[in-house]
């Protein structure tokens, strides 16, 4: 008996398409998420809005007070999220304690795991990488 596969770049090229049309999906998903009001609990326009760029755009890390508010905001929205080690989870840190570090300001949250908020939240649209060549 002998089965016929295809060869490695053509099935590396299958599963990238099965993945790619799985991001399309839910990018399309996405446009129909919920509507919710907007933070309230402090009045933005008093801090730099540098943390709603991108890295090479001069990205700034959000003041603890925003940090505190947007993550506030959230949990109060989304029980499956409501505490800190929920949040830590859903943003893929292993400790609770750094949510807290991040709203205390006692540190810095990372580009990453703030812009990932902020994609969760829809406050930024998510990055699409052109590919410009597939290299196997």
């Amino acid at each position: 008996m002998k089965i016929d596969l295809p060869d490695i770049p053509r099935q590396q090229r299958l599963i990238f398409e099965m993945a790619t049309q799985e991001a399309v999906k839910q990018l399309e998903a996405n446009l129909k998420a919920p509507q919710l009001p907007s933070q309230d609990e402090i009045d933005e326009s008093l801090y730099s809005r540098a943390h709603l760029l991108r890295k090479h755009e001069g990205w700034e890390p959000p003041h603890p007070e925003v940090v505190r508010a947007y993550f506030r905001h959230f949990q109060s929205h989304f029980e499956a999220y409501d505490t800190d080690k929920k949040l830590a989870s859903l943003l893929k840190i292993a400790s609770d304690r750094r949510i807290r570090k991040f709203k205390e300001g006692s540190q810095d949250i990372p580009y990453e795991i703030w812009r990932n908020f902020l994609i969760l939240t829809g406050r930024v649209p998510q990055e699409i990488v052109k590919v410009i060549a597939f290299m196997g």
